[in-house]
């Protein structure tokens, strides 16, 4: 099991969005979802931002249950089928 997420910081001290300086997004259980997170989470902070993609082996937070449908987070319901999400459904995700 392997998921992904966004983690950003400010090139020259200048807070982010947030009144941050740094930061990370949640967990997802596909790459794309979080590379789109972090191309926004720059497009909003502008060319001071800069970040990766990290791998994690924890379960995703935000996931596809079913396929075709937009990824949902954890105690949200699917927008394929209804079920309401669980960690028990994140840990089975891409297993």
């Amino acid at each position: 099991m392997k998921s992904y997420f966004a983690q950003y910081r400010s090139t020259n001290g200048q807070c982010l969005v947030g009144a941050v300086m740094q930061g990370q997004s949640s967990r997802f259980g596909d790459r794309k979802d979080a590379e789109q997170r972090l191309a926004d989470t720059i497009e909003i902070n502008g060319s001071h931002c800069i970040g990766e993609i990290v791998e994690s082996d924890k379960y995703p937070e935000i996931f596809r249950h079913c396929p075709g449908h937009p990824a949902q987070a954890i105690g949200g319901r699917c927008f394929g089928c209804g079920k309401i999400l669980t960690v028990q459904d994140a840990k089975s995700h891409g297993s």
